[in-house]
């Protein structure tokens, strides 16, 4: 984003209060209840501090929302994911109006996405790497079980992942992840 050689990939957070309209790197989604929810990265390089903690045998749901570009095959390390839903925002040659890329922003917010291509029976099963398309925001439920550590989650073009879409996150016996500050907000 904001003419970056290389596609990037954000982890991010909501945020509240009062955010200029002009400010950069703040996605803005239109709610179904007719409220706004802004997000702000809290990290974009893999040696960014590490913002997803979770305990084993945790659930957690992941939401992958791809407002430009080309289509991006996710890959998430440590186990299994099922399609929970994917939705779709509208397309104008190839991205979603009201993305600036120069910003890296929605100022204002994106519509409520519209239900996307149906999840049929090869999409529905569990499986580790997701085909995201432009304008898709996918949401996949997955059981993070089996093993502790650090794992990573990146687009799988080679390229991609070389440069700007690898990220880390953490696996921890639950006792310890109270030494940890939780599951670091639980915003993907």
């Amino acid at each position: 984003m904001r003419g970056a050689a290389h596609p990037e990939m954000w982890e991010l957070k909501e945020v509240e209060g009062d955010v200029p309209a002009d400010t950069p790197d703040v996605i803005r989604i239109a709610t179904q209840d007719g409220g706004v929810t802004m997000l702000r990265p809290v990290a974009k390089l893999f040696d960014d501090t590490v913002t997803l903690r979770f305990g084993e045998g945790d659930w957690a749901v992941w939401n992958i929302v791809h407002l430009d570009g080309p289509e991006h095959p996710m890959d998430i390390h440590m186990t299994d994911f099922q399609m929970l839903t994917r939705r779709q925002w509208p397309l104008t040659n190839g991205n979603v109006p009201g993305f600036d890329m120069t910003l890296g922003a929605t100022p204002t917010p994106l519509p409520v996405p519209s239900a996307g291509r149906p999840i049929d029976a090869i999409t529905a099963g569990r499986k580790d790497t997701w085909v995201v398309k432009p304008g898709e925001w996918v949401s996949i439920l997955g059981e993070l079980a089996g093993a502790t550590g650090s794992f990573m989650y990146h687009c799988h073009i080679l390229d991609h992942e070389d440069h700007t879409m690898m990220r880390p996150f953490v696996v921890l016996p639950k006792p310890l992840l109270a030494f940890h500050a939780g599951h670091g907000g639980g915003h993907h």
